[in-house]
């Protein structure tokens, strides 16, 4: 039986263990240590079949599994002394397809999200806190210059 995490539930850990990691009912039941019916009736009771397609064709998924792709792609061509031309267009289409399934996160959504960090930071410990704003403003400026260009 694996350790559960502190604060969680075998019934959440085994849903854990079923939409992400796809685990078979039966490593799940001896991970958590119930019956495997008794897995077998949460996900059936929870809908977690539709929660692991959810995650297996959500954006995430997909950039991961168009980078597995991509690269056994490359390395078809890498060992062709002829590539096919069309391996190479599909190696343009995946590159893309990834580049917009993984937008880049602007400016102002680095500057809101350091704010509030800082803000619940400021809570927690102060000394920290202000430590942490300097190294930001420090990772916000390097992040502008990276904008305009100036840094490759």
């Amino acid at each position: 039986m694996n350790k559960i995490p502190a604060g969680t539930t075998k019934k959440d850990f085994a849903k854990f263990l079923y939409t992400r990691q796809e685990l078979p009912n039966a490593a799940i039941a001896l991970s958590v240590g119930v019956e495997e019916y008794t897995v077998r009736k949460w996900a059936a009771d929870g809908a977690w079949d539709g929660m692991r397609q959810g995650l297996k064709t959500g954006a995430k998924s997909n950039v991961v599994r168009l980078h597995k792709l991509l690269e056994g792609l490359c390395e078809k061509v890498a060992a062709d002394p002829e590539p096919n031309p069309k391996d190479v267009d599909l190696i343009l289409k995946y590159s893309a397809a990834i580049k917009n399934l993984e937008p880049e996160v602007g400016i102002c959504e680095i500057v809101e999200v350091a704010e509030l960090f800082v803000l619940w930071l400021r809570t927690q410990n102060l000394a920290l806190a202000k430590q942490t704003a300097a190294l930001l403003d420090k990772f916000i400026a390097l992040k502008v210059k990276e904008k305009k260009g100036e840094i490759l």
